[in-house]
Formats: structure tokens, C-alpha cells, sequence
């Protein structure tokens, strides 16, 4: 999603860069254009130039009758903007439903009450190429730092907030260190639940 969002980032950057393009040619005084040619204009001047001002003249009027970035790309790009709001919505709409409410995972509480793991046990994942670690709250819940800020989430939402994936299954996806010091799956430690 964040490499969209900044494709996206660069595409309106290089649609206000022709906006901007557009303006100013618009804006130049055809008048005013003529007369500062006339005073700079000499017969020594070679063809080229000739041909270049004339073919600047002619993109200047190009632009002053060309309306359709008014009239039609200004206002696809606003539909297309209003239809990606909406889509952005939708998404983070559906990103909230995904995995339920933020509520205590009872499996995660008997772990601990149980002395199955601990809340200074690191829980982690390294997940498209990003390490997120975290630590199973007592009161049923992962606690992720992520940007700074501590947030305690379910096991699901906590992958959804660290890298925007929704795992099929949130026991299997994190991991923690056995005491043998390899990596396991949270699941490995929820089987011993009595």
C-alpha cells in the first residue's frame, strides 16, 4: 500500500508540474511577446532562431486554446482522486473488520498464567524483509512498538498494523525463541495449553 501511495505521490507531482506548465503559457501576453521580439530582432539573426521563436509563438497559442486541461483532465483527475478516496476508505474500512475487535485472546492469557511463556518472552516475525518484535500482554494481547508508539493489538491486527498482511493464521505467523534458542510458531507453545 505505501509503495501506491507514493506512485501515486508521483503521479499527481508530474500532473501539477504540467498544470503549472499550462498556466504559465497561459498566462504569457502574446502582445507583450511580439514587441519584446521585435526590439531583439535582428537581420543577423540565423533561420534557426527565427524558426525556434516561431515555434515557441505557436506553443504559447497552443496553450492559450487548449482548454481541455480545464474542461476535461482537471476534472478526470478529480474524479479519479474522489473515486480513490472512496477506495481508500473502503480498504481501511475493510482493514478494520479484518481479524475483529481488538480484544484479550483468553489462549494468550492461559500461556502465561500457565508459565508456557512469559511477558518478557520476545514475540516476532520478520515479515517482507521488516523485523517486528513484541511482547504477549497478560491481560490477552500482543504489544507492538511500532513508530514509537505502543499499542497493544490481537495477534491478527498486530500484523495488519505492522506490515498491512492479513495472516491465515495469526498462531502460526508469529514466532518465538524455545528455550533451544531456534525459532518457533506461537502455535507450537498454544498446543501446550492444559
Amino acid at each position: 500500500m505505501k509503495e501506491k501511495i507514493s506512485q501515486l505521490e508521483e503521479m499527481l507531482n508530474d500532473v501539477l508540474f504540467l498544470i503549472k506548465e499550462h498556466v504559465k503559457m497561459e498566462e504569457k501576453d502574446l502582445d507583450e511577446f511580439d514587441k519584446l521580439m521585435e526590439e531583439i530582432a535582428s537581420p543577423d539573426d540565423d533561420d534557426k532562431y527565427k524558426t525556434r521563436v516561431e515555434e515557441y509563438r505557436e506553443n504559447i497559442i497552443n496553450h492559450k486554446n487548449d482548454k481541455s486541461i480545464w474542461d476535461d483532465n482537471i476534472s478526470k483527475v478529480l474524479l479519479l482522486l474522489s473515486e480513490t478516496q472512496g477506495k481508500v476508505q473502503a480498504y481501511k474500512t475493510n482493514l478494520a473488520a479484518i481479524g475483529g475487535n481488538d480484544s484479550p485472546n483468553n489462549e494468550i492469557v492461559q500461556l502465561i498464567k500457565q508459565g508456557i511463556s512469559t511477558t518478557s518472552n520476545p514475540i516476532s516475525k520478520i515479515h517482507k524483509g521488516k523485523e517486528i518484535t513484541g511482547f504477549l500482554t497478560e491481560d490477552g494481547f500482543l504489544e507492538l512498538v511500532i513508530n514509537g508508539t505502543r499499542n497493544k493489538f490481537s495477534l491478527r491486527r498486530a500484523a495488519l498494523h505492522a506490515w498491512e498482511t492479513d495472516p491465515p493464521n495469526q498462531w502460526k505467523f508469529w514466532e518465538v525463541f524455545g528455550e533451544d534458542g531456534e525459532r518457533k510458531t506461537l502455535d507450537e507453545f498454544r498446543i501446550l495449553i492444559r
